[in-house]
């Protein structure tokens, strides 16, 4: 009986047609055929290692790599088609929009414990506006009382709604437009322009303190 020849790659050759997939059954399956016909282990693990190695070649190679990346118009596809040279899948995600990154808004008014400026409405329109150094709330609570006593010499308030009956303050309405002292006069510039505010004013050149 003639010694049989180490296997070679030609032995194998169409097997390269297989499917990935089953590359270990296939190399298996090789290994069983070459020990059935009498070659030692070392001649097959020579003849099969460059498969071998070609096989861990052709895996990495269609292992796909995957970018993320917001979906910009004329700008992501070009960086998709440089990613795609280099064996890497861009997926887009839709961008986000303005509406999902602003959150519900909120009433955020400045507590009346604060001094500053302030405005107090009238059910006529007009609006009063006034500045404190003490706390607004506890300058409201004078309003109240000179409106109830008919202090009108205190009040501004006061005066204007006991001009005539028509006149309900609206101190529930009360808000603090501005908390620093040292802009109030630079405010009260600007919002004397206002021309869809009527301003209730006395003729006193100081409407509160």
């Amino acid at each position: 009986m003639s010694e049989p020849f180490a296997p070679s790659e030609s032995d194998y050759q169409p097997s390269e047609r297989f499917d990935s997939i089953d590359s270990e059954k296939e190399l298996s399956h090789l290994n069983n055929a070459f020990l059935a016909n009498g070659y030692n282990e070392k001649e097959i693990k020579a003849a099969l290692a460059p498969r071998q190695r070609r096989l861990d070649i052709n895996e990495q190679n269609n292992t796909v790599n995957k970018a993320f990346l917001p979906y910009v118009s004329q700008v992501t596809d070009r960086i998709g088609k440089v990613l795609r040279k280099h064996n890497i899948k861009t997926i887009y995600k839709p961008t986000r929009k303005i509406k999902d990154c602003l959150r519900p808004a909120k009433d955020k008014r400045v507590p009346l414990s604060s001094a500053g400026i302030y405005r107090i409405p009238c059910s006529c329109g007009s609006v009063y506006i006034g500045t404190t150094k003490r706390s607004v709330g506890t300058r409201l609570t004078e309003h109240k009382r000179s409106c109830r006593l008919g202090q009108t010499d205190k009040s501004a308030v006061a005066e204007h709604a006991l001009r005539d009956g028509d006149h309900k303050i609206q101190f529930e309405d009360t808000q603090v437009i501005a908390q620093h002292l040292d802009i109030i006069l630079v405010w009260s510039g600007k919002l004397l322009k206002f021309t869809n505010i009527q301003i209730i004013s006395t003729g006193r050149k100081k409407l509160s303190t």
